[in-house]
């Protein structure tokens, strides 16, 4: 971690938003655990976004990179930290993905494609002041062992992790609201539209509804919820986690 690193050049082929990331995520397939590595050498100093390469990855694999870069806006928008210029980059890459995934899940254009690797390069650079939630614990601990994508385990909890922090995030949702053209009432009524959008939005793309659905036993509740405790994401939750069981609690309605 400590040597020199070459320049990185990056010519992404999703909209992925570890092409603007200072670190990498490595699988130890021995503890099965997923482990987050921090090094700004390893910063990009370019990227690239190639019309032949945009095109070339796997719809699916497209739009499960696109789902995690809307989630971790969301998380951004409502977590603990954030100032008026990462608001400004998570907020335009909420209107981006919610405008442009739908057309990718529906075809190969390369023009929604790109829009959505934009979408990830803003989502990258404004959570670096943001920090995320417990939706990316919850993504990190299940995908770690069950081989579910991240982006799609993402949006399977994410409804569920909005309801646990609806009395917690109220400017944030202010924000998401806007975003999705959405009329703001606040309170109760707030965190409901905005989960309704979301919840119509996956459900048009296709993604599974519950962890069960993309073969998580309910044995493996418990354990994920552990797995979660130990995540750095985790304090950038609006609403404090304290207890494995609060993880555990969501995991149980989700399922």
């Amino acid at each position: 971690m400590l040597a020199a690193k070459l320049p990185q050049l990056v010519i992404p082929t999703t909209p992925t938003t570890a092409s603007v990331k200072a670190g990498r995520a490595i699988f130890d397939p021995v503890a099965g655990e997923r482990l987050a590595l921090f090094d700004p050498k390893t910063r990009v100093h370019a990227v690239f976004v190639h019309p032949d390469l945009v095109l070339s990855a796997p719809k699916d694999v497209v739009v499960s990179a696109a789902l995690d870069a809307l989630t971790l806006a969301i998380e951004g928008l409502t977590s603990r930290s954030g100032d008026p210029l990462s608001d400004a980059q998570l907020m335009h890459t909420v209107r981006l993905v919610a405008a442009h995934l739908p057309n990718v899940a529906r075809g190969d254009e390369l023009a929604p494609r790109a829009a959505l690797m934009h979408a990830a390069i803003l989502c990258g650079l404004g959570s670096d002041h943001t920090g995320a939630g417990m939706a990316t614990v919850l993504g990190h601990a299940i995908g770690a062992r069950h081989e579910v994508g991240n982006g799609t385990v993402k949006a399977i909890v994410l409804p569920h992790v909005i309801r646990f922090n609806a009395g917690a995030a109220e400017p944030g949702l202010v924000k998401i609201a806007m975003s999705l053209n959405l009329p703001f009432a606040g309170g109760a009524s707030s965190s409901a539209a905005v989960i309704a959008v979301l919840e119509g939005l996956f459900r048009d793309l296709g993604v599974p509804r519950r962890p069960r659905d993309a073969g998580v036993p309910h044995e493996a509740l418990p354990e994920v919820a552990s797995l979660g405790m130990g995540d750095w994401f985790l304090r950038g939750n609006p609403r404090p986690v304290r207890d494995a069981s609060e993880l555990q609690q969501v995991l149980e309605q989700a399922w």
